[in-house]
């Protein structure tokens, strides 16, 4: 049978119902309003979507510049409280500068007497999250009183 004598029959199913084709109408598919009013919903969607993950991104770096900040200033605060122990003279009174590995910030000592000192530690971060009210810095701050059990 050729392809001519196919033209307006159809195919003959094993369960005996034939399948034709129906002709397509005029209103069929869809407008070009439908289209694009699809295609401005998908893009608000995947807008939405690249905006979450770019926050969530912001706010991972940030923690780990906070953390490594935490870190610097708790390895500061136990150097300093060591120091205190093996040589007390060299704990003096003011603020000082220090930098541990990528992280840098102060420490302020102050006497309260002659065996107790407190001592603060600053250690300053980049905070990507809430950077246009503090420019991106942020500071973790540790304190702590030593005290000095033996008598002079």
């Amino acid at each position: 049978m050729s392809l001519a004598s196919w033209k307006g029959r159809g195919v003959l199913l094993s369960t005996g119902e034939t399948m034709t084709r129906k002709p397509c109408k005029g209103d069929a598919g869809f407008t070009l309003v439908e289209s694009m009013l699809a295609i401005g919903i998908l893009g608000f969607s995947l807008s939405a979507c690249i905006i979450s993950f770019t926050m969530s991104m912001q706010a991972v770096k940030t923690g780990a510049n906070q953390m490594t900040a935490l870190h610097s200033a708790r390895y500061e605060l136990e150097t300093l409280r060591t120091l205190s122990l093996t040589n007390d003279s060299a704990l003096t009174a003011g603020t000082h500068s220090f930098t541990n590995g990528s992280a840098a910030g102060t420490y302020t000592v102050t006497n309260l007497n002659s065996c107790t000192k407190n001592v603060t530690v600053n250690v300053t971060y980049m905070n990507y999250i809430n950077h246009a009210a503090t420019g991106n810095i942020a500071t973790n701050t540790l304190a702590t009183t030593l005290t000095s059990t033996l008598h002079p």
